[in-house]
């Protein structure tokens, strides 16, 4: 009788293992893509809060302005699917003003994301102007 493992307990055991790793590998990819994704709800509901608490203070919402005054992006600009979240938010007919997160004093908004975010005029929704893709749908508003 010989001593040693056969060819076959080789290959089965590989198999196994092969298996093994690309199940924590998918398991561990699902994982980060659903806390990145909890991260871009936390800071989009940040921002949400931070506008709010900025207009009971000052009166008026923290927007950007350039050489030409209010910054203000026109709906034919931005993508469909994002112009499609504000008409199911009831904001097709408000302007969307671009925030300025210095405003905020919240530097957790500033350094976490570099997305621009979008206010709704008179109902004060946050828009996330690049959105995140999760599950093979982009969310633009939480």
């Amino acid at each position: 009788m010989k001593k040693g493992i056969s060819m076959m307990m080789l290959v089965v055991a590989t198999s196994v293992m092969m298996i093994i790793i690309t199940s924590a590998s998918v398991i561990g990819m699902n994982s980060i893509n659903t806390a990145n994704f909890e991260e871009y709800r936390s800071v989009l509901s940040r921002v949400e809060d931070d506008v709010n608490y900025y207009y009971v203070e000052n009166d008026s919402l923290p927007i950007q302005f350039d050489e030409e005054g209010i910054m203000v992006v026109d709906p034919s600009s931005i993508n469909s699917e994002l112009y499609n979240q504000v008409i199911e938010m009831g904001d097709e007919n408000n302007d969307l003003y671009v925030i300025d997160t210095a405003k905020l004093n919240d530097n957790t908004i500033y350094f976490s994301n570099q997305d621009v975010f979008l206010v709704a005029s008179n109902s004060h929704n946050i828009y996330s102007l690049n959105g995140f893709k999760y599950k093979s749908k982009v969310y633009y508003k939480i």
